[in-house]
């Protein structure tokens, strides 16, 4: 009875949840458009390569999750096709984030409700709307799933489940290897605390996973001239000028954003301010983490691993990605548009779990009652909410007011002309315009 009333509970939540993140794309439901990548390069492989694109890759590594999330919302609907992807991208997100719901997370809260309230603030987290409205960003939902699933109970045993997921994500996500850290100090754990075998071969399997992963990625990067230019000392003396803004970004993630919201972009029109301000609440936490001696619980070490991993993360895009590096996104966030950018997603679902945890934790130490850190928590849920809120809807993804979007601009009639194309077999190829503003989408008559 008790598993029953705990699996009813999830499946309800996990459809609220689902609920908040699609009213959060409602403008780009209404303004159905096709954005970025999923025009110019996942859509047009389907139909023109079918299931043979599945196996293509993009950007140095392969793209097979995005590439399968193509094909079936082709198959579903061309006419609702960004609303079919929309909706497979923002179920597998509401996924990870419903995760920390089951009873496999009660290490962060032993309150269920507590942890509901922590899943329900993930979904305002800046940047997820371009996130889940983008099959190219799918690789950081992934990501975050992955990550999710590594910060179980050391006890927990995996599903087949679990293993498709750490497969398609190897093969869809290319910094899916950063996870190494969260994987070493769990297998740790095990041996430390003589947990069953078990527990250990299935780490393992990941880990070999993991090294055939790292194996074709590395020669796919390079046949694409990704890495080829690129050596050790290169990328050390990149990143150590990469070092103040990497600090920023860090300040902006770990303080300035759960905390001040939109007021981050004030904060940093002083630069050297920000990152002083967010080194000195660094160290500070770090003292108050180990005065109060909370490296003793082997779960919020687990949480460091996890910040680590997604710190190595922002320090992998920069290094792949050098014009992400100059943008404001990965540095100094001076205009409120840069808080809506998928960048900013990195590191904050795992910096709303570890405040929740490490507030839960310090508070126990004081002697506070358990259902007055509870309520603490969940108004603390509840402000982040409130400071991220007004970016509830978005503009369309051209960026241009309603009023301009013209019918050539809609999905709807775009789809209709590449329905056209494909049942008369002419013409050859076909351009239509894609969001953002100056993309362009071109179909080709399937491969035969």
């Amino acid at each position: 009875m008790k598993l029953c009333t705990e699996n009813k509970y999830y499946y309800v939540s996990f459809l609220a949840l689902f609920i908040f993140i699609i009213l959060r794309q409602w403008e780009r439901i209404h303004y159905l458009t096709l954005y970025a990548e999923d025009g110019g390069l996942f859509l047009p492989r389907t139909v023109t390569y079918g299931y043979k694109a599945i196996l293509m890759s993009y950007a140095g590594y392969l793209q097979v999750a995005p590439q399968l999330v193509s094909l079936l919302s082709y198959h579903i609907t061309l006419i609702y096709y960004p609303i079919a992807t929309l909706f497979i991208c923002s179920f597998i997100y509401t996924y990870a984030i419903s995760l920390i719901i089951g009873s496999s997370y009660s290490w962060i809260n032993s309150n269920q409700a507590v942890r509901f309230f922590i899943a329900l603030s993930l979904t305002f987290i800046p940047g997820t709307p371009e996130i889940l409205g983008n099959l190219a960003n799918l690789h950081t939902v992934l990501f975050i799933l992955v990550t999710f699933r590594l910060m179980a109970r050391f006890d927990e045993k995996y599903t087949l489940l679990d293993y498709v997921i750490f497969i398609l994500t190897a093969f869809s996500a290319g910094e899916f290897f950063l996870i190494l850290p969260i994987l070493l100090y769990r297998i740790f754990i095990i041996y430390k605390f003589k947990l069953k075998s078990i527990h250990i071969v299935q780490h393992l399997i990941i880990l070999c996973i993991m090294v055939m992963l790292i194996i074709i990625n590395y020669k796919l990067a390079t046949s694409d001239r990704i890495i080829v230019s690129k050596n050790l000392v290169d990328v050390t003396f990149y990143l150590a000028r990469y070092l103040p803004n990497f600090l920023l970004t860090v300040s902006n993630r770990l303080f300035y954003l759960p905390f001040l919201g939109n007021l981050t972009i004030l904060l940093n029109h002083y630069y050297a301010t920000s990152i002083a301000i967010g080194v000195g609440l660094l160290f500070l936490t770090i003292i108050i983490s180990i005065t109060k001696k909370m490296y003793i619980d082997s779960y919020f070490i687990l949480l460091i691993m996890a910040l680590v991993a997604q710190m190595l993360e922002i320090l992998l895009t920069v290094t792949v990605r050098e014009a992400a590096a100059k943008t404001a996104f990965l540095g100094q966030l001076t205009e409120i548009t840069s808080l809506r950018v998928r960048y900013c997603i990195f590191m904050m679902p795992i910096i709303i779990i570890f405040w929740q945890v490490f507030v839960n934790k310090l508070l126990e130490k004081l002697n506070w009652r358990k259902l007055t850190i509870s309520v603490i928590l969940v108004v603390t849920s509840l402000y982040t909410i409130r400071m991220n809120h007004d970016r509830l809807i978005l503009r369309n993804f051209y960026g241009i007011p309603h009023e301009k979007l013209d019918e050539k601009y809609l999905w709807p009639y775009n789809a209709q002309l590449i329905y056209n194309m494909l049942h008369d077999g002419n013409p050859e190829t076909l351009t239509l315009p894609s969001a953002p503003m100056g993309w362009h989408l071109t179909i080709s008559q399937p491969q035969k």
